[in-house]
């Protein structure tokens, strides 16, 4: 047994020393190397939804601070709109990036990074009650600048075009 493995070991040595064998067999390595982290790197975004935040704190600022002028109705409903959402996607996003441990499922991570949404005590940006406290005014006002474009449909349906 030990001249078997012996004389194994004897023709890899030759092997690798006469021949250029060892360039494949360390291309083989790194592919499998670069495979496993690129596996890792994708498997990591699993389940993550793409944000995309309206900016309306930026587009107050632009508009009221800079230029004096109001946010737009329609503007302002699709910001607070986009960014509730937006919310709820990133606190969900955030809950699959956390390990995996015992005590935290994906649930819990998920309702806790929905808690930095809503209590006012971890406050980064402006939170969801706030958005939902402006929310019937701001669709109120957003159906209202939307009056002049459905009167102007309502008149173009009844006029009669046969003629």
């Amino acid at each position: 047994m030990r001249d078997t493995l012996d004389a194994w070991k004897q023709k890899t040595v030759k092997l690798l020393h006469d021949t250029p064998i060892e360039v494949p067999i360390g291309a083989g390595i790194l592919a499998v190397m670069f495979g496993v982290a690129s596996y890792l790197h994708e498997d990591s975004k699993r389940g993550q939804i793409p944000l995309a935040f309206s900016e309306i704190g930026q587009t107050r600022f632009q508009l009221t601070t800079l230029r004096d002028i109001k946010v737009p109705p329609l503007t302002m409903y699709y910001s607070v709109t986009n960014d509730v959402a937006m919310q709820v996607f990133e606190a969900s996003n955030l809950g699959y990036k956390w390990g995996i441990s015992k005590a935290w499922d994906r649930d819990n991570r998920i309702a806790y990074e929905m808690e930095k949404k809503v209590d006012r005590s971890m406050r980064i940006h402006t939170q969801i009650p706030e958005y939902a406290a402006q929310m019937d005014q701001i669709a109120a006002e957003a159906a209202q600048s939307l009056a002049p474009a459905a009167a102007a449909l309502e008149t173009i349906k009844a006029r009669d075009y046969s003629a």
